[in-house]
């Protein structure tokens, strides 16, 4: 019996994922639809739970599913504003009322302690702190710094493998332009595509997220959890290159295909306000 389990395991073996992986992520336009460019929405959306963007926990969750894998936020939100922690504390409850994945959680100390810095120090220490041999991802948005920010790290982290993921919820002049190097994403379902691309999730789980933000399209509300009326994403879609990959299930092909002509629809009409 035990000699026809390894003859079994020649013939067919097991798929193996990249494990050893430390995903950093921002929160704020990241995952959490707060539009922080907007002074009237932020005050809103800053204090409240607020509204996830649709499949970004699903993804999450089915990325540090797999073994050696770990997650950790690093917020500019505010650890203190006038004495009170609401704007950490309602960071926290917005991950745990989307059920991403736990993780250690990190806000900026001092408002006189610039967002730039404070993102670039604290992501460095933690990759000081972690084994040189893991994979770094990183994920943020283009609202702010985070390109800066992923940039700078990489130049002190050189012999690191970092990977970098925008959120391209914004166009210039707005935007803060990403560097050669970064990725631009708009919905769960082309980071997903990204990550499948890179063997970090199975085509099968990939499928639960594409299949998702279709139908979110396709239903009433859905589309404004997927990309709100307030996200530009002109740019984007102008330089979006669908990484490499063969799918083994067509239907995969005609879901991405499917979802890429609503980018293509939704990104070049006018942004409603």
């Amino acid at each position: 019996m035990k000699k026809w389990i390894v003859v079994w395991a020649l013939i067919f073996p097991f798929v193996s994922y990249a494990g050893n992986q430390l995903l950093i992520s921002d929160i704020d336009d990241t995952l959490k639809a707060t539009h922080v460019l907007d002074r009237d929405d932020l005050l809103i959306n800053g204090v409240t739970v607020g509204q996830s963007f649709e499949g970004a926990s699903d993804l999450f969750n089915i990325w540090s599913s797999f073994p050696g894998r770990q997650v950790k936020y690093v917020s500019g939100v505010l650890s203190d504003i006038l004495g009170s922690d609401i704007l950490a504390k309602t960071s926290q409850a917005f991950l745990v009322k989307y059920k991403f994945p736990k993780g250690e959680f990190f806000s900026r100390p001092s408002i006189f302690e610039g967002l730039l810095q404070y993102k670039v120090e604290t992501i460095s220490k933690i990759l000081q702190a972690e084994d040189p041999s893991l994979e770094i991802i990183l994920i943020g948005d283009n609202g702010q710094l985070d390109p800066d920010v992923f940039f700078e790290v990489g130049a002190a982290f050189p012999k690191r493998k970092i990977y970098s993921f925008v959120h391209q919820v914004y166009d210039s002049p707005e935007s803060a332009p990403n560097y050669s190097d970064q990725i631009g994403w708009l919905t769960a379902a082309d980071l997903g595509v990204s990550m499948f691309a890179r063997g970090w999730i199975s085509e099968q789980d990939l499928s639960k997220i594409l299949v998702d933000i279709r139908i979110r399209f396709e239903s009433d509300n859905g589309f404004e959890s997927v990309i709100p009326k307030w996200v530009n994403c002109r740019d984007f879609w102008k330089a979006y290159r669908r990484p490499s990959v063969k799918f083994s299930d067509p239907k995969n092909i005609e879901l991405t295909q499917e979802i890429e002509s609503l980018y293509s629809n939704r990104c070049q009409a006018v942004v409603r306000k």
